[in-house]
C-alpha cells in the first residue's frame, strides 16, 4: 500500500438519529419511524446537553479550527468502552484518509479543469493514493457516545469523535499525489489539463 506522510485531521453526515435534536442541543428520546430510541448519552447523567459540534458540519467546525481540516469518524458496537476505543484507534486514520480523498474527488468534479476525460485515470490514481495515505499526528479534540435500541433489539452505542490536521500538512499530502503522477506519459493536452489540476488544489481541498 502506498502511503504518505501525513502529520498532525472530510465528510461524514450527522447520525440520522441526531436529526431530531432540539435546537438547544438536547436529544430527543421518542422513537420516531425508524430512527432508533436514544436510551442514554454521554453527557445525560450530569444533566448536560450534546455538544454543538455533534450537529455540526465540518465546514461550519473549520471556520472555528482556521488553520486545521475538520473530520467526523464514527463506530458503532455492543460495548461502550471498546467502540471508544475502535474510534480512536486503527479505524480513525483509515476513515480520515478515506475523507481526504472523497473531498479531493468531489473538489475535482467541480472545477474547471477543461475536458475531464483526459484526466479520469490520472485523477482515480491520486484519489486512491490519498485514500490509502498512512495519516500520523492525527488530533482528537473532541468525542461522544450515544446508546440507542432499535426495536426489540440489544442495544448498541454510537460513538463519535472530532479530529483536525493542520491545513498545509493535507495540502502539501494532495500536491505530492498529484505530483507523483504526473510522472506517467501523457499528451501535451493531457499534461495541460494535469496543470490545471494543480493550480486548482494550490488553494487546498476548499
Amino acid at each position: 500500500m502506498k502511503k504518505l506522510a501525513m502529520v498532525p485531521i472530510l465528510l461524514v453526515a450527522v447520525f440520522a438519529l441526531l436529526s431530531c435534536a432540539t435546537p438547544q442541543g438536547e436529544l430527543t428520546e421518542k422513537e420516531g419511524g425508524q430512527e432508533p430510541l436514544v436510551v442514554d448519552h454521554k453527557n445525560k447523567a450530569l444533566g448536560g446537553s450534546v455538544p454543538d459540534w455533534v450537529f455540526s458540519s465540518v465546514f461550519d467546525l473549520e471556520s472555528k479550527y482556521e488553520d486545521s481540516y475538520v473530520f467526523k469518524v464514527e463506530a458503532e458496537g455492543k460495548d461502550k468502552d471498546g467502540t471508544m476505543t475502535f474510534l480512536s484507534g486503527m479505524q480513525a486514520p483509515t476513515d480520515v484518509a478515506r475523507q481526504v480523498s472523497i473531498r479531493v474527488k468531489n473538489k475535482f468534479v467541480g472545477a474547471e479543469v477543461g475536458d475531464k476525460d483526459q484526466l479520469e485515470i490520472y485523477m482515480e490514481n491520486v484519489t486512491k493514493t490519498l485514500s490509502e495515505a498512512s495519516i500520523t499526528g492525527l488530533r482528537q479534540v473532541d468525542n461522544y457516545w450515544i446508546k440507542l435500541q432499535e426495536g426489540r433489539q440489544q442495544p448498541f452505542y454510537r460513538a463519535m469523535a472530532l479530529y483536525i490536521v493542520p491545513k498545509a500538512e493535507i495540502d502539501g499530502a494532495i500536491a505530492r499525489a498529484l505530483d507523483a503522477e504526473a510522472s506517467a506519459p501523457a499528451t501535451e493536452e493531457e499534461e495541460t489539463a494535469r496543470e490545471r489540476v494543480k493550480d486548482v488544489f494550490g488553494e487546498g481541498m476548499d
